[in-house]
């Protein structure tokens, strides 16, 4: 309801588990779509939110936690950023939503740009730590977060800043895009991360 979008019912079949399938269609005024393949050298890289919340929040709930508790509820019911990736809109050279893990999604954009991408540690916005993971373990390598790791020109420091202000929500410049290929952080390289196709 929030992204003002109707349901149709598609095909179903009868089983004893409840499966569900979800394919959403769009459409996009030309040369305003976020893609993944316009990042620059020399332009700024950001990520919205805290990356590796969700991560935690799973343990959180494979302990046995549930909506109730607010790590938890990251995990269940993630927000997609669309008001930000909205505004983002001709600021953003490039983006990508964080939901394989912010190394390997940076990397995605690394990739699609025929860049280089280097992450600094220290700036990271960093979730509690757990018992099994470091919080930058967690930033680098959690998955299913759903905030938007994007790239932009220096120029667009001010915009950016006004917008994560109108918008509530933390906005954290996180690194630079470089000549090259590949991304990494302290070392880590995007060999991390959710493995669609890793068998």
């Amino acid at each position: 309801r929030r992204a003002r979008r109707s349901t149709q019912r598609g095909s179903s079949a009868a089983s004893d588990v409840d499966r569900r399938q979800v394919q959403v269609h769009g459409s996009v005024t030309r040369g305003m779509a976020l893609r993944r393949d316009g990042a620059r050298p020399g332009d700024e890289v950001y990520v919205s939110g805290v990356p590796g919340s969700a991560a935690l929040g799973l343990q959180r709930v494979l302990a046995g936690h549930g909506s109730e508790d607010a790590l938890a509820r990251v995990f269940l019911n993630p927000e997609p950023r669309i008001a930000l990736g909205l505004r983002l809109r001709g600021i953003a050279s490039a983006a990508i939503d964080v939901s394989d893990g912010l190394l390997a999604d940076a990397g995605h954009i690394a990739t699609r740009s025929g860049v280089r991408i280097v992450l600094a540690s220290e700036r990271l916005p960093l979730c509690a730590v757990s018992e099994s993971q470091s919080a930058l373990d967690l930033c680098l390598a959690g998955g299913d977060d759903y905030e938007l790791c994007f790239t932009a020109s220096p120029v667009q420091r001010g915009t950016i800043a006004g917008i994560a202000s109108a918008l509530g929500l933390r906005c954290t410049r996180i690194g630079a895009v470089l000549q090259g290929e590949g991304v990494e952080c302290d070392g880590h390289r995007a060999a991390r991360g959710y493995q669609h196709f890793g068998g």
